[in-house]
């Protein structure tokens, strides 16, 4: 018997295989690489990776779809997927016998750690995976809640929804979202936590119970994805959180009786993992490992299988930076103390001192600030704009100093019951405490600060002339200071004090200069007829002077016209010249005033109600009326006559021309 072939045989045998059980067919999607990676700059060196889909009792055509990147090269069952920012997550769809079937999956995103940088993870977690749907539209849970998690990360979290459409609501703080049932649109989303770089996603399906008769089988994952934190070699710090569960829902409820595998087998030489039931727990991850995978096979008996990939990646930390750590920078630090002590305050700052450093050392009655200028410890003064100080806030009972000045000082009237004037108010150098060497033509020299009630230097502050200079101007250091006015005829009177070391070697000469009339030595000469080569100027101090301490004072008179027959200027200056090979020498208390003289006073601006004396000695004097009572008994001396009166007011006694 021969066979006939009909046009129905032709058509059959013309067309490709068919799966007379669509229950068995399925997707699964291959990777070339692991994940998209970054370096630790965020320069992406692999930005393409490519999707392979192996078919299962199908063999339609396949089209891809990518939320979080770009397709490209798309070759039949192959495609090109490129970084654009995120992680990206491709689906496969294939149509066959009028049946859709899809498959997805993650390409994370690597990323090497800064240098010498902790690794950074950022971990998000939903309260729950499914919204439950009734047969009668009632939902359960009524919300999801999602937290996102980490360590070292820098900004705060971004939430997005990469895939579906859905409305998220702020939580307790920062770092959480709510997902209301009725504010997820469609009946799948995916939400992506994005933070200082690292990203995790989660996905929330809707799931409904069906009407009488099968209902649909659907398998969620607990957790897509999971980023281990490594070092930079590739050690796994911790494991925590690398866990996954596969649940299987038939309609909404949570279906029983399946039985799970785990797809590639553990190894320790790649990903080792433990199963219990539908769970898999991630223990080692080999070092030269940068992202893998375990896909879990749900099955059972009447129905196909359900397969999740959970993916396991690492982040990274950067390697251990080149180059030695600075310096500690200058703080402030504080001690406890009576008195002032450098080795108490040498004891307040961590690991030596740094220049700039500031340490307040004070008791329930003591209170003292200094910083340190790498060599001594210094006051530190602080300056305040009057504009910010409210008035009426400083009580004369706070104000303590050595001396105070001021051009002027205007004030409807200065009140106290004991008022101590320390220094002299009318001093013309405007710098006498050396808060500007600058001005003295001597910048870079070392200060030394003194403080305490028995203190020889009367300014409190000395200006230290040593070797230290020497470099600048040869063997010879000459200075200048600015010129201040003075007055023509005037008389001044010129002060300071010094202090010679033990070991001093050199020589230091001191000279108020006055122009066109002289230059001044501010005391007498140490070696009569020695004089500088450089200046032809007597010196003050030398290697034979006496060592120690030593007040100095000069009267000059200003002259009227000079010796060149010109007027002199209202101005002068104050020269030092110092030549120092070993030791030092000490200057301070500089002051310029004048000494009272006629020119002081107008004539005739002193007046007898402005004289208030307990006795009055003159050789001669010349008086209108002296009365040694206003009444009573009293004698009275006027003109040329002297009247004694007696107590009662009449004069007893009178001598001299008694017509007056």
């Amino acid at each position: 018997m021969s066979g006939v072939l009909n046009d129905c045989d032709a058509l059959l045998q013309a067309a490709s295989v068919r799966v007379l059980n669509p229950a068995n067919a399925w997707i699964n999607l291959d990777t070339s690489a692991p994940g998209f990676h970054l370096t630790s700059t965020g320069v992406a060196d692999l930005a393409v990776v490519t999707v392979t889909a192996d078919l299962v009792g199908l063999d339609d055509a396949v089209s891809f779809s990518v939320v979080g990147g770009t397709l490209s090269n798309a070759n039949g069952k192959s495609v090109d997927v490129t970084y654009t920012g995120s992680t990206a997550i491709v689906t496969a769809t294939v149509v066959s016998g009028g049946e859709e079937f899809t498959r997805s999956c993650v390409i994370p995103v690597l990323r090497d750690g800064s240098s010498g940088a902790t690794a950074k993870i950022v971990r998000l977690e939903a309260s729950e995976e499914v919204f439950k749907i009734t047969k009668a539209g009632a939902n359960s849970p009524a919300s999801i809640t999602l937290t996102a998690s980490g360590q070292n990360l820098g900004s705060s979290p971004n939430f997005t929804i990469p895939v579906g459409t859905a409305t998220l609501t702020a939580g307790a703080n920062g770092s959480q979202k709510i997902l209301t049932f009725a504010n997820m649109a469609s009946d799948s989303v995916t939400i992506q936590v994005a933070q200082d770089g690292q990203t995790d996603r989660v996905t929330i399906t809707k799931l409904r119970e069906g009407a009488d008769g099968i209902d649909a089988i659907t398998g969620v994952l607990t957790n897509e994805l999971v980023a281990l934190p490594a070092n930079n070699a590739g050690a796994v710090s911790s494991y925590t959180g690398a866990d996954c569960t596969l649940k299987i829902y038939k309609g909404i409820t949570e279906d029983t009786g399946w039985a799970f595998s785990f797809a590639p087998v553990t190894n320790a030489a790649s990903l080792a993992y433990t199963t219990a039931g539908g769970t898999v727990t991630i223990t080692g991850m080999a070092a030269g490992v940068d992202a893998a995978f375990v896909d879990i096979t749900a099955t059972k008996s009447g129905h196909a299988n359900v397969v999740k990939r959970f993916n396991v990646t690492k982040s990274k930390a950067g390697a251990t930076g080149s180059g030695t750590p600075g310096a500690r920078g200058a703080g402030h630090y504080y001690a406890a103390g009576g008195a002032w002590s450098d080795g108490v305050a040498d004891a307040a700052t961590p690991d030596g001192n740094v220049v700039g450093d500031v340490v307040t050392i004070s008791s329930g009655t003591f209170v003292m600030e200094k910083r340190w200028t790498g060599s001594a410890w210094v006051d530190n003064g602080v300056v305040i704009n009057g504009k910010l100080i409210v008035p009426d806030s400083i009580l004369t009972s706070s104000i303590a100093a050595n001396a105070v000045q001021a051009k002027h000082i205007a004030a409807g009237a200065v009140k106290t019951s004991s008022l101590v004037v320390s220094g002299n108010g009318d001093n013309l150098i405007p710098d006498p405490r050396f808060k500007d060497l600058a001005w003295w033509g001597r910048p870079g020299h070392p200060v030394q600060q003194y403080g305490g009630v028995a203190n020889y230097w009367r300014l409190g502050c000395t200006m230290v002339l040593d070797t230290t200079l020497n470099a600048s101007q040869g063997a010879f250091k000459d200075s200048f200071t600015p010129m201040f006015t003075v007055t023509p005829g005037a008389t001044y009177r010129v002060e300071y004090q010094s202090f010679m070391s033990g070991d001093f070697q050199g020589q230091v000469g001191i000279y108020l200069h006055i122009p066109q009339v002289n230059w001044y030595n501010m005391g007498a000469a140490d070696i009569p007829g020695w004089a500088f080569a450089e200046t032809g100027m007597l010196p003050q101090f030398a290697s034979i002077s006496a060592k120690g301490t030593r007040d100095v004072g000069q009267t000059f008179t200003i002259p009227v016209v000079g010796g060149d027959g010109k007027t002199v200027p209202y101005e002068v200056q104050l020269r030092i010249t110092s030549y120092v090979t070993a030791g030092y020498l000490e200057l301070g208390s500089f002051t310029l005033t004048r000494v009272s003289d006629s020119v002081l006073i107008k004539d005739g601006a002193v007046t007898a109600s402005k004289m208030s004396v307990v006795q009055l000695d003159a050789m001669t004097a010349r008086i209108g009326m002296l009365r040694t009572a206003s009444s009573g008994a009293r004698t009275e001396i006027k003109d040329n006559i002297i009247r004694l009166f007696a107590s009662n007011g009449v004069a007893v006694v009178e001598i001299g021309d008694t017509n007056l």
